[in-house]
């Protein structure tokens, strides 16, 4: 016996998920759109709505005024933050412990130009911030002949403006304000240290210094770390007089989609930022600047993509933090609507979106949430539909790809009776292999939200 699970499913007939879910598997039910002569209603309607966020206690690094007169941190302050880390206070009692307690030798270390280490500054531009894990392991696994000079620049004031061995400095630092290289700790910050220094002054230098010695053959940079460069660079020649206007088309991209951000209270953040993660914030912003190479090579202004994802984003969802779901979903939903030539303005489109983001907080709450669901019915399809290849990755995370959000809550939306030409696209038809349809595997919960919603 087949069952048709449409709108005529009566009322009485009770659907237990983990049964319909083994009994679709296995080919005994059958999952099928409604006709499209059958009068429907669409079963969702509860819309979420985005709220207003306080954008005032939202810190954004990289506003103009911030890269002009960029917050500079003397080495001294620096340390006093990062000592009220947990981490580098054990290591510090450690280091103190009369028992164990041991000098460091300066001539150990490389010889190059000796400068007063205190008279290191850092720019909140050129450097990332500061991890203090990452200094409590140098201080724990200390070996002065691995330490590196600090790298750095001249300026009018006397200072060094570094840009490289940020983290390597403050161990230099808090050793030296110890008085554990042999040091009057009294005067730590007179303690003279190896400087590698260029004679440069011109206020692009530092920055492009960081990127190249940083972001090139060393510590892995984040995209956010990128980012923060690129944009830096454009806005502090526009603040120029006269401007200095970019003609690095990569440069120019960042700041254009930092301007996006910022407009739909977006704002890209650092990973260790304090702020990262909170309602106002965007984290992946590399996510953005792949979205805009796909629009560019579509045809398309290269904000498009990322403009629609911020948009649709802000006005259902403002109010939550920037899960990284929207990107797959409103990304390979903008591109398929291109594709097929759809009109994305308009009554049709806005109410279509309203039923979208309706059966998103209906049978998932949010954005988060549905991400966890979508991840947690990919695997088992997966292996199911894939088994050697499953089988072959053993341990490895099988990750869905980025258009897998999207094909699930169109098919989520067609057996509801959805009739947008959305549901019609490759997208929302994929995800099927040897009868195996990756709906099938959503979780008994979501399953059973969508049946009760039809068979009323």
């Amino acid at each position: 016996m087949t069952l048709i699970v449409d709108s005529k499913v009566s009322k009485k007939i009770k659907l237990h998920s983990k049964n319909l879910l083994k009994d679709a598997i296995q080919g005994k039910i059958k999952m099928t759109t409604p006709s499209k002569k059958t009068s429907i209603i669409f079963p969702f309607t509860k819309v979420p709505k985005g709220v207003p966020v306080d954008m005032s206690k939202i810190d954004n690094p990289l506003e103009t005024a911030k890269i002009v007169k960029p917050k500079i941190t003397t080495l001294k302050q620096s340390i006093a933050s990062i000592k009220k880390n947990k981490r580098i206070q054990e290591v510090i009692q450690k280091l103190t412990d009369p028992k164990n307690k041991k000098i460091f030798d300066i001539n150990k270390v490389g010889q190059l130009h000796n400068k007063p280490i205190g008279l290191a500054t850092f720019n909140g531009i050129t450097q990332r911030l500061v991890d203090p894990e990452h200094v409590a392991d140098i201080l724990e696994n200390m070996v002065e002949g691995l330490l590196s000079p600090v790298f750095a620049t001249t300026s009018a004031d006397g200072t060094f403006p570094a840009f490289d061995t940020m983290h390597g400095s403050h161990a230099v630092g808090i050793l030296a304000e110890l008085g554990l290289w042999g040091n009057n700790p009294a005067k730590w910050e007179d303690f003279e240290f190896p400087f590698f220094v260029i004679d440069n002054q011109n206020p692009f230098f530092a920055d492009e210094a960081a990127y190249r010695r940083n972001g090139k053959g060393q510590r892995k940079w984040l995209g956010y770390d990128y980012h923060r460069i690129k944009v830096a660079a454009v806005r502090r020649g526009l603040a120029m007089n006269p401007p200095q206007i970019s003609t690095n088309s990569e440069y120019i991209l960042a700041e254009r989609l930092q301007t996006l951000c910022e407009q739909y209270e977006a704002i890209p953040l650092a990973d260790k930022h304090q702020h990262n993660g909170k309602a106002g914030t965007l984290g992946r912003i590399d996510a953005l600047t792949k979205w805009a190479a796909t629009s560019r090579n579509n045809d398309l202004d290269e904000l498009a993509i990322p403009k629609f994802i911020l948009e649709t984003h802000k006005k259902y969802w403002h109010g939550t933090v920037c899960d990284s779901a929207m990107y797959g979903l409103y990304g390979n939903l903008y591109l398929e609507m291109h594709k097929i030539d759809c009109k994305m303005k308009g009554k049709e489109w806005s109410e279509f979106l309203d039923r979208l983001h309706a059966t998103l907080f209906e049978c998932f709450t949010d954005l988060a949430i549905f991400r966890s669901k979508v991840e947690n019915a990919y695997t088992p399809w997966y292996e199911n539909a894939f088994p050697t290849l499953a089988a072959a990755k053993k341990k490895k995370s099988i990750s869905p790809a980025d258009d897998c959000a999207l094909s699930i809550v169109l098919k989520i939306m067609k057996h509801a009776g959805e009739t947008h030409d959305a549901v019609g696209t490759n997208t929302a038809n994929s995800y099927v292999k040897d009868g195996f349809d990756i709906y099938n595997f959503l979780e008994d919960e979501v399953l059973e939200t969508v049946e009760r919603a039809i068979s009323k």
